[in-house]
This record gives C-alpha cells, sequence and structure tokens, in this order.
C-alpha cells in the first residue's frame, strides 16, 4: 500500500510561502529608520535650541545664557553658551537581534494487513491387513483438512506548522560624535566673564601731550555678553575750556554719516551695488554690521539739528561717534595753537553698552569712563623725549614684513643715544597679540648713536585678519600708536 504524501506536500509549500525578506528585512528597516529619525532630532535640537540667527548678518551663532553676579562689589556679567550647559539628545540603537522560528511538521502511516485461514471439514477412515506368510499387518488410515482466509487496512497521515518571531532592539545615550564635542569643547572655551571696567575700554587710559600737537584716543566696547559691539554711540565731552580745536575720528564713524547713511537707504530705490556706484557722498556708505545694531538700538532717534563741530578755534567739546564692526572708535585730537601754560583736566567718555542678547529690539546701558589728560607747553619740555616715525600706519594684508623706523630726539630736536624703546602688539580688544599672528609682539632695543631705532614687524604663519595697534613707547613714557591691518 502506497504512503499518501499530502501532507508532506502541504507542509512544503507552507514553508516556501514564507516571505523571509519581509519577515527578517521588516524589523530591520525599521530600526534603521528609527536610527535617522534620532539624528534628525539631535540636529534639531542643536538647531533649534542651541543655535539663533544673528539679525544684522544672518548668520548662526550660539544662543547664550547671561547671569549677572557680584564682583568685589561690582555688577559682573557671565555668559555661558547653552549647548554646555543642556544634554543634547544623541540616542541610538546599540544592539537588536532578530529570532525568527518556522517549525513545520508533516507525518503519514499506512497499516495493512492480510491472513488466511480457510477451513475445509473432510474426514475419511480406511482399514485394511494382509497375511505374509506366518505374518500379518494391519493399517488403519484418518485424514482432516481445514482452511481460513482474513484481511485487514490502515491508514493515518497528519502534519502541524508554527512561526514565531522575537524581535529585541536595545538602545540609548550614545557617546558624544568627535566633531559635536570638537564643537562643545570650543564652545566651553568661550564662556566669558564681563565686568563693567572690561565693556569698555580707554587705550590709552591717560593721554600725555608732551610734545605731541596730536593723539589719539580709542574706545572699545563690548557688550554685556562679551562680543565686540558694533554700531553704538560713543560720546566724547570736554568741559568749557578744551584745549583742543579739533577732534577728528579716525576709525569708526561721525553720528552725522551714520544718520545721513540712513536716510539714503531709506529713500533709495537703487540695489545697493547701484548706490555704491551713484551715490555722492561716499562717507554713507556704511556696513549693515554697523546699520542694523544701531537702528535696532537707537530706534526712533533722530540726527541731531546741531550737531557739535568738530572744529572750533575756541575749543571742541564734544562729539558723537558710533563703533565699527571691530567695536571701536578712535578719536584723534588736535591742540589749540595758542597754549601757553601747562593745562590738566578730564576727558568725559559715554558709551551707550547694548545689553540685550540680539534677539529682540536693543536696549543699551550708559557706561562712563574718565580720561586724564595733561599737556605740557615747550618751555616745560627740556630735556624730555620725543618718539617720531614716518610710518603712520602698516598693511600686512599682502606684505609678510614692514620694517618701521623711529627717531629717539629732545624737545631741542638732538639725537638722544641709548635709550630704551620697546614696541608691543595689541588685538583690537586691548590684549597682547599672539605669537601666531606676529612672530614677535613685543620687544626692546636701545636707540644708536644717531638716536634711531628700526622695528622689523613680521606676520605669523597663523595670522588672523584684523586690525591690531603697534604701541611704541620709551623711559620718558611717551607713546606713538601705529595701526595694522591684516
Amino acid at each position: 500500500m502506497a504512503i499518501d504524501t499530502t501532507p508532506s506536500t502541504v507542509a512544503t509549500n507552507a514553508l516556501d510561502a514564507l516571505d523571509f525578506s519581509s519577515l527578517i528585512g521588516g524589523p530591520m528597516d525599521a530600526i534603521i529608520k528609527a536610527q535617522a529619525l534620532a539624528a534628525k532630532t539631535t540636529y534639531e535640537f542643536i538647531n533649534e535650541v542651541g543655535l539663533t540667527t544673528d539679525p544684522d548678518t544672518g548668520e548662526k551663532k550660539p544662543v547664550n545664557v547671561t547671569f549677572q553676579y557680584n564682583s568685589g562689589g561690582k555688577v559682573a556679567t557671565l555668559t555661558v553658551p547653552l549647548l554646555v550647559i543642556l544634554t543634547v539628545p544623541n540616542i541610538e540603537v546599540s544592539n537588536f537581534v532578530i529570532d525568527f522560528i518556522a517549525n513545520i511538521s508533516a507525518s503519514s502511516s499506512s497499516t495493512e494487513e492480510t491472513s488466511s485461514d480457510n477451513e475445509l471439514g473432510v474426514d475419511a477412515e480406511a482399514e485394511a491387513s494382509l497375511g505374509i506368510g506366518p505374518f500379518s499387518i494391519r493399517v488403519k488410515a484418518k485424514a482432516n483438512y481445514s482452511s481460513k482466509q482474513h484481511s485487514k487496512a490502515a491508514q493515518d497521515s497528519k502534519y502541524a506548522v508554527e512561526y514565531t518571531m522575537n524581535v529585541r532592539v536595545e538602545g540609548g545615550q550614545s557617546d558624544m560624535p568627535v566633531g559635536l564635542q570638537t564643537v562643545l569643547n570650543i564652545l566651553q572655551g568661550s564662556n566669558t566673564s564681563v565686568g563693567p571696567d572690561d565693556m569698555v575700554v580707554a587705550r590709552p587710559r591717560a593721554l600725555n601731550m608732551d610734545g605731541n600737537k596730536k593723539a589719539n584716543l580709542e574706545i572699545v566696547v563690548k557688550d554685556a555678553q562679551g562680543y565686540l559691539a558694533s554700531g553704538t554711540k560713543v560720546d566724547l565731552n570736554l568741559d568749557n575750556k578744551s584745549p583742543f580745536k579739533k577732534i577728528d575720528i579716525v576709525s569708526g564713524y561721525y553720528i552725522h554719516d551714520i544718520y545721513g547713511a540712513v536716510k539714503h537707504l531709506s529713500t533709495s530705490k537703487f540695489s545697493e551695488k547701484q548706490r555704491e556706484n551713484n551715490i555722492v557722498d561716499p562717507r554713507h556708505i556704511i556696513s549693515h554690521r554697523v546699520l542694523k545694531p544701531f537702528l535696532r538700538r537707537f530706534k526712533g532717534s533722530t540726527s541731531p539739528t546741531n550737531l557739535p563741530l568738530r572744529v572750533a578755534t575756541n575749543g571742541v567739546t564734544s562729539i558723537t561717534g558710533v563703533t565699527d564692526t571691530s567695536g571701536s572708535v578712535v578719536f584723534q585730537l588736535e591742540l589749540l595753537d595758542n597754549i601757553k601754560e601747562d593745562m590738566q583736566g578730564t576727558i568725559t567718555v559715554t558709551s551707550y553698552v547694548p545689553i540685550s542678547d540680539g534677539q529682540g529690539e536693543g536696549s543699551v546701558r550708559l557706561e562712563v569712563t574718565k580720561v586724564p589728560y595733561t599737556i605740557l607747553i615747550p618751555s616745560e619740555k627740556q630735556g624730555s623725549i620725543v618718539l617720531a616715525s614716518a610710518t603712520t600706519s602698516i598693511d600686512l594684508t599682502t606684505l609678510p614684513t614692514k620694517t618701521v623706523d623711529v627717531t629717539v630726539k629732545d624737545i631741542a630736536g638732538a639725537a638722544v643715544s641709548g635709550e630704551d624703546v620697546t614696541y608691543e602688539i595689541f588685538d583690537s580688544s586691548g590684549n597682547l597679540a599672539t605669537t601666531t599672528t606676529f612672530t614677535t609682539v613685543t620687544e626692546t632695543k636701545a636707540s644708536d648713536s644717531t638716536g634711531n631705532v628700526s622695528f622689523v614687524i613680521t606676520k605669523g604663519g597663523g595670522a588672523v585678519s584684523g586690525s591690531y595697534t603697534l604701541t611704541i613707547t620709551n623711559d620718558s613714557s611717551n607713546v606713538l600708536n601705529i595701526p595694522i591691518t591684516i
């Protein structure tokens, strides 16, 4: 009897019908999509929570948290990037296991039994005798026959199908990616603590006009977060007996030009490029990095009808400047011609320090800085030292080095030998420049027999573009400032 193969065929077909690519690939695809979604969440968190758009430049910059605290009896400001005090979500699937069991069983059995048990009843009996000589033989025979027949057949078949799938996913906060960790380390290093004395820096802190007709006074302004504040006002005021016939702004902007630029931008129908080509007064071409913060901080203000004069025969008593993109404005003060006696006084500098975070309307806080000045008339200057140089500015944008010659003379014009002369290079924040920007940032030399000293200013291999100041001094506290551009 043949075995029935139907159960085996059904089980085999059931196994062949399983879509293993979907059964195994489906969970894997879901895990990969989940990992991509986690990465996107990290990006969105950094972009939406940790960064903001600068309203003046349109550039992305970190969101900072500002704290105020007491520092030596004064209010100081601590600025910390938000990203370094929050946990950045960075979830990853670290391990996943797919267990799949397909248990398909089939069986078939068949039983067949055949037996014969036929019975036929036949009985026979015979008897005979035979005599042979003196002997006699008697034989008796009896026979019986029986036959039976019986048959039996049985068949059994069965099959079973069982599918089992287990998917186990393990994940959690992963280690910070190297690139993100580097960025956060940089932000960590950008934490700043700014006190009132750091927000406004005057260079020099005191003007000594000993033998010089002109002197420069630079004011550098930082906001409450420690950033250089462009487009903010700085008022310079003197008493009614001002010894200065002229005050120019040699770096930064005169307030009148700012208002002229604002008016021109608000009325012109030309594009910015066309304005640059067609504008009558080039002084009104001012960077948006200056104009935008100025308009935000001083919204609604209009140009004064009576602006202070930059030149006055009886002495200039006040002038208002606006900081440039480096947060600096430099006033050049020129003495009156008829000064006949020594003078001392104080220049009062009022700076409008920004205290907003740059996302809303700007607000300012007034910071007042006092800068003393001393003027000595020629009769009192006999024997004093005067520093001079034909170099008024240094441009290293294309040149690697520049030699600066300094003459050391007394008031009578005689050369002074053996006088120690020192130069230092400062960045726009008033800090000593780095040796990556300049190979040598400070050096002292003695004047030769002709009263000359030569310094070689060399740009470093890692020079950072910007504005710097070469400050040259001698034992008599004379100061000579020369701007450097890289």
